[in-house]
């Protein structure tokens, strides 16, 4: 989720400021919006697999059902968007519709870190995401 959210989005659009469309994956191909939405559909269904197979107590199952709702949301929004997100990066609308997407995305990160975390069991350290 991380890796979506900064280097296939956030690195187009910015925090701020104009978007940069060539610096979309397969700017050329009209792809990243495309291999977003597969990464995020990946993600669903490796995330609906762990949910299965763990064993969730009565409150755990209602927060898994949320969160499987947050990431359909962000999938939808990623469909609603089309193929190519340098195309979509064309207008002022379309970025912040980008922008809205990496939002979309940064929070689906936070509920499933958490959650997964809690989940399996994990202790999820201030390093724990620098490839260590």
């Amino acid at each position: 989720m991380k890796a979506l959210d900064e280097l296939k989005l956030r690195r187009v659009v910015g925090r701020k400021g104009q978007a940069v469309s060539t610096r979309a994956e397969n700017w050329r191909s009209a792809r990243s919006l495309a291999n977003i939405r597969i990464s995020l559909e990946s993600f669903a269904a490796l995330y609906a697999a762990l949910v299965e197979t763990a064993e969730l107590g009565k409150q755990d199952r209602a927060r898994a059902k949320f969160v499987a709702g947050q990431v359909e949301q962000v999938i939808g929004q990623a469909k609603a968007l089309g193929p190519s997100l340098a195309k979509v990066a064309e207008t002022e609308q379309g970025v912040a519709q980008l922008r809205g997407l990496a939002a979309g995305v940064e929070d689906l990160f936070e509920v499933t870190a958490g959650f997964l975390a809690d989940v399996m069991k994990l202790q999820m350290g201030f390093n724990s995401l620098d490839g260590d």
